[in-house]
């Protein structure tokens, strides 16, 4: 989102800065999620343990981190759930690292799901491509922005996707 001019733009980044903004994002996780879920775990970056300056995880010490999980369809031939997720914060790499924890990664996720070495090897752009789609059987992260609502102004927004993501996703997964 772009404001029109700076008085815009600085009221539009209060807006998120507050956590006024609604936001959902689509996933294809791996496994069959049978049900809702709400994720309630402290985040933190994972400078003691991970040599990748960017990947969080749980711990107990870190940030306030919340995020609900509503699955919507489950493909069984590819033992894959299409899942619509709602960031309650807006910690880095949160839902990644949510559905990560609850044995649920993200079809394609090169950071959260596969061994250090791999993730590594990816980031340093020493991995092919097909090695990638191998690894997390997509040939990019399956997580996609669905929408935004927030009011601004006294008007009530809400911006949503029109891609037909159940298809894309199903097509981009292996299997």
């Amino acid at each position: 989102m772009v404001g029109k001019n700076k008085q815009a733009e600085i009221a539009l980044k209060e807006i998120f800065a507050t956590r006024k903004v609604q936001k959902s994002y689509i996933a294809l996780v791996k496994g069959h999620m049978k049900e809702e879920l709400f994720i309630d775990e402290k985040l933190k970056r994972d400078v003691e343990t991970s040599q990748i300056r960017l990947k969080v995880h749980v711990d107990e010490r870190g940030k306030a981190s919340q995020t609900k999980v509503i699955p919507l369809h489950y493909f069984e031939d590819k033992d894959a759930t299409l899942v619509q997720a709602f960031p309650y914060t807006g910690r880095q790499h949160q839902i990644r690292v949510h559905l990560f924890h609850v044995k649920h990664p993200i079809v394609g996720d090169m950071i959260y799901g596969v061994e250090e070495e791999d993730a590594e090897r990816y980031l340093d752009g020493s991995m092919s491509a097909e090695e990638q789609y191998e690894k997390t059987l997509s040939s990019r992260l399956l997580l996609h922005a669905y929408s935004l609502s927030f009011n601004f102004k006294g008007v009530d927004y809400t911006i949503e996707s029109t891609v037909d993501v159940k298809n894309e996703f199903y097509t981009l997964m292996k299997g």
